[in-house]
């Protein structure tokens, strides 16, 4: 899709057509205009932008909405590809399974970022205090 294809379709939105209206007259899917509307005003896909709010990690989660990895992209980094891989990545980001030292070491070597850093967790919120089972692993 051209950018000017990408103006019209924000025009369009912008004048009160629907996601439907918008789909029909490029030849896309109502669920691919919203996908292509909320990168163009975000910067960012949904799913990019849900591995942030997941994320127990903040560095590791910037590092991730950076470069644009989904759950399932992250996932592959890590394990070879299988039908459980993206919850597999979402427990492991939310902290709700720590990683193991293998997959932190991983991590940094893909990323470049020192491993005491990304093993930060965020101050708050439901997390908050795996950062001790995380660092029982290493």
């Amino acid at each position: 899709m051209t950018r000017e294809q990408k103006i019209e379709m924000f025009t369009m939105r912008l004048d009160g057509a629907t996601l439907e209206e918008i789909g029909g007259h490029f030849g896309l899917t109502r669920e691919r205009v919203r996908q292509i509307l909320t990168k163009a005003t975000t910067g960012r896909s949904r799913k990019v932008d849900s591995m942030v709010s997941i994320c127990a990690f903040p560095l590791l989660g910037e590092y991730l909405a950076e470069n644009e990895y989904t759950p399932r992209k992250f996932g592959e980094m890590l394990w070879p590809p299988t039908t459980y891989i993206t919850q597999k990545a979402r427990r492991r980001l939310s902290g709700e399974t720590p990683f193991t030292v293998a997959e932190w070491k991983k991590i940094s070597e893909v990323t470049g970022l020192p491993l005491e850093q990304l093993m930060k967790e965020k101050e708050t919120g439901p997390c908050a205090g795996t950062q001790e089972a995380n660092k029982q692993t290493l």
